[in-house]
């Protein structure tokens, strides 16, 4: 054979030899699968509870110088109040309530609010803007009226209603109630009432909340043998008549 056809053949049987051989790939440089995204969970945004606490709603005779006050069930970052007719705003306050991460919100106003008015109060809680076009609050909306004029303190030498006798049941009167010592005693209908039960903080003084020496609110007559009165943050204490030969201031005078 000759030489040069020898070296031909040669070559011929190394190169296929070579391309049928496996590929090498060093270890550590295989290629990897590339991992599938993991899907992102949209934030779930619970909604709020929200629920008025004063006043009510469809509450007459509001004093003038009302707080407003709503419980919401957990923090907020917003909570805006809004009145119609408007009033401004001059101060929220906030403080737990309960164990459950409960917030009562308190806004005190920045004037009086008119007489014999109709308020629509409208509040929104919630959480700033989490995503585009994503929002999540809540807004409650009621109302309430106004009383006519300033709670009176009453006393045996005045002689308009509600101290003097006729006040129609039912009605709520503006009316100071007096609490210096406790809430024992009160002058409504032209008649002096007691206290059911009598109210204190234990050392003679009117229950936490309470104004000293008075607290304004409204007087309802509910019967003929029972009032009730409604501070303006909203506690109560309800009261009945003395016999009427039991008639003169029938407390003793405290300090």
């Amino acid at each position: 054979m000759p030489r040069a056809a020898f070296l031909v053949g040669l070559l011929i049987v190394v190169f296929v030899a070579a391309c049928s051989q496996p590929s090498y790939v060093p270890l550590g440089v295989r290629d990897e699968p590339t991992p599938a995204p993991t899907p992102t969970r949209e934030p779930v945004h619970l909604p709020y509870a929200v629920s008025v606490l004063h006043p009510k709603d469809g509450a007459v005779d509001v004093v003038l110088d009302a707080t407003i006050s709503v419980l919401v069930s957990r923090p907020a970052q917003i909570v805006e109040l809004e009145l119609d007719p408007p009033v401004p705003i001059a101060e929220r306050t906030d403080a737990p309530e309960g164990l459950g991460g409960s917030r009562v919100y308190t806004f005190r106003l920045g004037r009086e609010l008119a007489p014999s008015t109709t308020y629509t109060t409208s509040v929104t809680v919630g959480q700033r803007e989490v995503a585009p076009g994503t929002l999540p609050t809540r807004t409650i909306t009621w109302q309430f009226t106004t009383a006519e004029s300033w709670p009176i303190a009453c006393s045996p030498q005045i002689t308009k209603q509600p101290c003097s006798a006729g006040v129609e049941v039912g009605k709520h009167y503006p009316y100071q109630l007096y609490t210096h010592c406790g809430i024992r005693w009160a002058y409504f209908d032209g008649r002096w009432w007691q206290a059911t039960p009598p109210l204190d903080d234990g050392s003679g003084n009117p229950p936490r909340g309470w104004g000293n020496p008075y607290a304004p609110g409204t007087m309802e007559m509910v019967s003929a043998s029972l009032a009730r009165f409604t501070g303006r943050a909203g506690q109560t204490a309800e009261f009945k008549p003395l016999p009427v030969e039991v008639q003169d201031y029938p407390g003793k005078v405290c300090s």
